[in-house]
């Protein structure tokens, strides 16, 4: 695609430096759990086997977390279908997603897909290990074959959640926000709501305003300006409407 930025280096032998210490950690809490599931420690417990219980129970536990970081080795079509309903009901329930993709290993098409749920923070990176951060207190990890069927895991155990804090930090260090790599201006990707919102919030109008004249919940306005935000990378209204004269937005067109 024109424009599109490359992620940063030290490329995937330094990320897969990073993740070792988890994928040790990973070990050490898959030989906790015997060969029915059981888990023989409290800090490790087998979520869910087979891949048909992972999408319930995962949502189940995200849902009730504050905050959630998502690393994965690489993005699906099929799963960006499959879960984006979910991933708006979680966020839409109050809890903070942020995600991490490996860009080499997703599908081409995946990029317009995770653009166009603005309820997500997205951004490319390199990620050789899939894991979810739960309020920096709890690591989901794939977990043992049960009777052939995959399993996941959730740990608590403090060295298994330093490492994956860690393998996060050097992630977050080779990666780029999907906007910008996407596009040199990200005015390109802005949905037609979003559109009409920074319209709104360039002639003043408050959060309860816009809610009336667009006929929709103040909480899914606050949403739109909170993307609007990411995709021009600002952490204001004030912020906003100064990125958006810089890109060169026409709240007339």
């Amino acid at each position: 695609m024109t424009g599109s930025r490359d992620v940063p280096g030290p490329g995937r032998n330094g990320a897969l430096d990073a993740s070792l210490p988890l994928m040790l950690e990973r070990r050490r809490a898959v030989g906790m759990v015997d060969r029915r599931g059981r888990s023989l420690n409290p800090e490790v417990r087998l979520l869910a086997i087979g891949e048909q219980r992972f999408s319930a129970a995962i949502e189940a536990l995200v849902a009730r977390s504050r905050d959630v970081v998502s690393v994965c080795s690489g993005a699906s079509r099929d799963v960006l279908v499959e879960t984006r309903d979910r991933n708006r009901r979680v966020v839409e329930g109050g809890t903070r997603v942020r995600s991490w993709y490996d860009k080499e290993r997703s599908d081409p098409e995946t990029a317009g897909l995770l653009l166009s749920q603005p309820w997500l923070t997205g951004h490319w990176t390199v990620a050789p290990v899939d894991t979810k951060i739960l309020d920096n207190r709890a690591v989901l990890l794939e977990g043992p074959r049960i009777d052939g069927r995959r399993s996941v895991l959730l740990t608590t155990h403090h060295r298994a959640v330093a490492a994956a804090l860690a393998y996060w930090q050097a992630v977050r260090a080779r990666s780029v926000p999907l906007e910008l790599a996407e596009s040199d201006n990200p005015l390109r990707h802005m949905s037609d709501r979003q559109r009409e919102t920074a319209r709104m919030l360039a002639d003043g109008l408050t959060d309860e305003q816009i809610a009336r004249r667009l006929e929709v919940s103040v909480r899914t306005v606050r949403y739109d300006v909170a993307g609007l935000g990411r995709l021009v990378q600002a952490g204001s209204r004030f912020g906003i409407g100064l990125a958006l004269g810089r890109l060169g937005f026409d709240r007339n067109v």
